[in-house]
C-alpha cells in the first residue's frame, strides 16, 4: 500500500462510536484519537467502560484493516 491509495486522512481526528455490537463495551462515551502516517493508522481510546485502548492498522482507499487491544472497567 502506498500513500497514493489513501483516500482518508484520519491524522488528528477525534471520533466516537455511533453504533456497536449488542455485547460491545465501546460506546458513544469512548473517544478515539487518531494519528496517521501514509497508510498506517494508530489510535488511543478511552471512555465509557474502556479504561485504555490502542488500535493499529492500515487504510487502502476506502478499506480499513485494524487490530486492537483494550482494557475495560471489568478488568
Amino acid at each position: 500500500m502506498t500513500s497514493d491509495s489513501t483516500v482518508f486522512n484520519l491524522d488528528g481526528h477525534r471520533m466516537h462510536a455511533s453504533e456497536t455490537a449488542e455485547n460491545g463495551v465501546v460506546n458513544a462515551e469512548t473517544i478515539f484519537e487518531f494519528r496517521q502516517d501514509s497508510d498506517w493508522v494508530t489510535a488511543n481510546y478511552r471512555g465509557g467502560k474502556i479504561v485504555d485502548g490502542y488500535l493499529i492498522g492500515r487504510v487502502d482507499g476506502s478499506r480499513f484493516e485494524f487490530r486492537y487491544c483494550q482494557r475495560d472497567s471489568d478488568g
